[in-house]
């Protein structure tokens, strides 16, 4: 039986934290490996993690200062032993039958990831499930049409031999890794199947506001263009254009945001204008925005700070 390692990055999180350990513990699929990787936190996240150790024999803690999800992803990565793998953030939650699920999928196609989407609640759909080429996955991620979230699927783990997580990018890093290891497989699933709970809440990443973290995802273009010299300009301008638009949501949620951060969107958004423009990956009123905010910077922040701040 093979068996499947699921990596948790933990932080502070107390109050979410049992929920979704009992998740995993409970998946149909018996064989799994847990690692907890406690990233120095200050409440009693640690402390759950240990009692929980301490009562199935299947988890693994691992306590380390705090360095961010990234750098515990990759601690967990290092020590799994599972064939496949998998990550759940800790204040998520996943379907019990997630895991059985996703394996039948990957062993039956002889495939090397399985991919499915955020759940949605009362959503009944056909069953769908797609298998892709490494081409055809690859484009499909570049042009944002194709989960970006680690969080939501299995993975072979020889697809992770040698990459690890950015140090640099701490904003849409899944993007960047995802990248990594579609570029690696040979055959890619996708289903409409849906067992991933995401958890949205105040504070969180994809929720907060302007930060040098998030403005790091700017350094994702020449990562990739860097990592992959054969990409195509049009694909570096969809993933510039789609991260500057990350930037400027994240500026334009923040209540009082530092004018450093204002100048450096207006320079991303000048220095490469016809990567925006021509870019498919955001639509024409987001690209209207952006050249809004380079004309009339504060009134294009106060108008749309009234509708997304925080």
């Amino acid at each position: 039986m093979n068996k499947v390692s699921v990596v948790v990055p933990v932080y502070n999180v107390e109050e979410y934290l049992e929920e979704c350990i009992d998740s995993i513990l409970n998946q149909t699929y018996p064989n799994i490996e847990l690692i907890l990787v406690d990233d120095g936190s200050i409440d009693k996240s640690g402390y759950i993690c240990d009692q929980y150790a301490l009562a199935d024999d299947r988890i693994h803690v691992i306590h380390k200062k705090n360095s961010g999800v990234s750098e515990s992803r990759n601690t967990g990565i290092s020590v799994a032993s599972g064939e496949f793998i998998c990550f759940v953030d800790s204040d998520d939650w996943i379907d019990s039958n997630m895991i059985e699920c996703f394996l039948n999928l990957l062993l039956s196609n002889q495939a090397d990831i399985c991919i499915s989407s955020h759940y949605f609640e009362d959503v009944q759909r056909q069953l769908k499930i797609d298998k892709y080429s490494k081409k055809q996955a690859i484009d499909l991620l570049l042009a944002f049409s194709f989960p970006a979230s680690m969080c939501l699927g299995l993975y072979r783990t020889s697809l992770f031999i040698g990459k690890c997580f950015s140090k640099e990018v701490h904003h849409w890093e899944d993007f960047l890794f995802q990248y990594q290891v579609v570029a690696d497989s040979e055959v890619v699933l996708r289903t409409n199947q849906c067992f991933y709970h995401y958890r949205q809440r105040q504070g969180s990443a994809n929720h907060s506001g302007i930060s040098q973290k998030v403005m790091s995802c700017m350094k994702i273009p020449w990562i990739l263009k860097n990592a992959s010299p054969s990409i195509q300009e049009t694909d570096i301008a969809n993933v510039y254009s789609f991260m500057i638009f990350q930037c400027f949501m994240a500026y334009v949620r923040t209540d009082i945001p530092d004018n450093t951060y204002r100048r450096e969107i207006i320079f991303y958004i000048k220095s490469r204008l016809s990567y925006v423009l021509f870019s498919t990956s955001i639509s024409l009123k987001y690209k209207l925005s952006l050249v809004l905010f380079i004309i009339y910077p504060y009134g294009t922040y106060s108008l749309l700070h009234k509708k997304y701040g925080m």
